[in-house]
C-alpha cells in the first residue's frame, strides 16, 4: 500500500506527491476517530463509470489496463470506500 503514495508510482499520470502524502496521513486518523464512535456524512453520486479496483498483477500501474472499472461509483470515487474498517 505504502507504494501507491509515492507520486513516481503513478509514472505519466504526472500525480502530485501532497495530496499523496496527506491521504497516507489522513487515513489512520479518520479509522482513529470512527472506531471511538465518531460519525461521517458520506455524499456521492452514483451510476459513473468508476476506478474500482487495480488488477493483481500491476507492472505498470501508470497503465489503463491496470484497472477494472464499475459503475459503482461516483466517477471518481468507487462507493467500497465508504467501508472504513474499525
Amino acid at each position: 500500500m505504502a507504494t501507491l503514495h509515492k507520486s513516481s508510482t503513478w509514472g505519466a499520470f504526472n500525480v502530485p506527491q501532497t495530496p499523496t502524502q496527506e491521504i497516507a496521513l489522513q487515513t489512520p486518523r479518520v479509522a482513529r476517530r470512527l472506531s471511538r464512535g465518531e460519525r461521517m456524512i458520506y455524499v456521492a453520486g452514483c451510476s459513473q463509470l468508476t476506478v474500482v479496483d487495480m488488477r493483481k498483477t500491476i507492472s505498470r500501474p501508470d497503465s489503463e489496463d491496470a484497472y477494472v472499472k464499475s459503475l459503482a461509483g461516483d466517477g471518481t470515487v468507487p462507493h467500497l470506500l465508504r467501508i472504513l474498517e474499525r
